[in-house]
């Protein structure tokens, strides 16, 4: 019976039906994203680490970082070569940051121990 009254309708009812139908699948695809980042408490984010901010956070999700537990597990290195696939241009104090981040404290307070063999590393991908 919806198929007949469906095919009755003139062309631009039909055009209005089906945009109707995609701002609805917007909205609940929209109300879905935002109860899933609302649902993330402030300490689950990624950017909740120190160094770690939006766009960072987001480099990372985009490959395959979502947690800090996984940050940890990958190391600095391991996510920094990751990121390097998607942003070419990754500068030294990227990995800095997320070296900082693993160990808690801001990339500036870094020994110079580490910060030389990151250096090191760093260079070896160039």
């Amino acid at each position: 019976m919806s198929h007949r009254i469906f095919f009755t309708l003139r062309r631009n009812q039909i055009k209005y039906y089906v945009s109707i139908e995609l701002r609805m699948f917007c909205k609940l695809a929209f109300l879905n994203l935002s109860d899933m980042l609302r649902s993330e408490t402030r300490e689950e984010r990624l950017s909740a680490l120190p160094n770690i901010g939006n766009v960072l956070e987001k480099e990372l999700i985009q490959v395959g970082i979502r947690t800090k537990a996984e940050l940890k597990a990958c190391g600095s290195e391991n996510a920094f070569i990751r990121i390097r696939t998607i942003d070419e241009n990754a500068c030294f104090n990227k990995l800095c940051a997320l070296e900082g981040a693993i160990q808690g404290m801001r990339w500036t307070k870094l020994s110079p121990e580490i910060k030389y063999s990151l250096k090191a590393f760093y260079n070896s991908l160039k």
